[in-house]
């Protein structure tokens, strides 16, 4: 599911193809609402390119940032999150080349450094957890009764020298963030809907480059 508009066929004035509010758009938001209604199943997980919610330099829907500008915001988008029935338990996207968290509304999970490390920008969330100029991954692990989560960042060898310019971003946009290092945190979800640290920790442990 991704309502954002994609730039698959840019035309002369820089509009897309579908163009945000378009019946093409409006025909796409309202199947994706189709098929959560249906849902019976016990967790509702949903998936899409554009994150929800992002620290990154691309921005939250509403007001994504491409190149700089805001060619699309993702209205579309940020109009089907605004609906009830997108109280999913967990929304999962790319797009930011980072890796982040946020465990309420809706519960938003940007995977998006597997290849790429990105440095933050100005920050519009407040992120249960975020890392950036980092490699990461995410496991989710689901049964009937409660979703685990575990997201990790690895730093492999060779990614010293694409990592020096983010770094340098990063303390200019965000000093508040220490100089990143491998991690991994653990988030449980169980029957009362509900995202929480869990201080057990990981079950696996990432590669590390020495």
């Amino acid at each position: 599911m991704d309502l954002a508009p994609v730039w698959s066929r840019p035309t002369r004035d820089w509009q897309t193809d579908p163009v945000p509010g378009s019946s093409d758009d409006q025909i796409s938001l309202q199947a994706a609402v189709h098929q959560l209604e249906q849902t019976d199943l016990p967790w509702t997980l949903t998936l899409g390119h554009h994150p929800c919610r992002s620290n990154g330099a691309h921005g939250s829907v509403g007001g994504y940032r491409d190149f700089g500008l805001h060619l699309h915001s993702g209205d579309a988008f940020q109009a089907l999150f605004q609906q009830e029935i997108m109280d999913v338990d967990l929304y999962a996207s790319g797009h930011d080349h980072s890796t982040q968290f946020l465990a309420e509304g809706p519960p938003s999970l940007v995977v998006g450094a597997g290849a790429k490390p990105q440095a933050p920008s100005t920050p519009n969330s407040s992120m249960d957890f975020e890392a950036y100029c980092m490699l990461g991954f995410a496991i989710l692990d689901a049964t009937p009764g409660d979703l685990a989560l575990e997201i990790h960042t690895l730093m492999p060898p060779g990614l010293a020298p694409a990592q020096a310019p983010c770094l340098s971003k990063m303390a200019r946009r965000r000093p508040d963030i220490a100089v990143p290092q491998p991690a991994c945190a653990r988030f449980l979800r169980g029957a009362d809907r509900v995202w929480t640290a869990d201080p057990a920790g990981c079950s696996v442990t990432e590669p590390v480059a020495n």
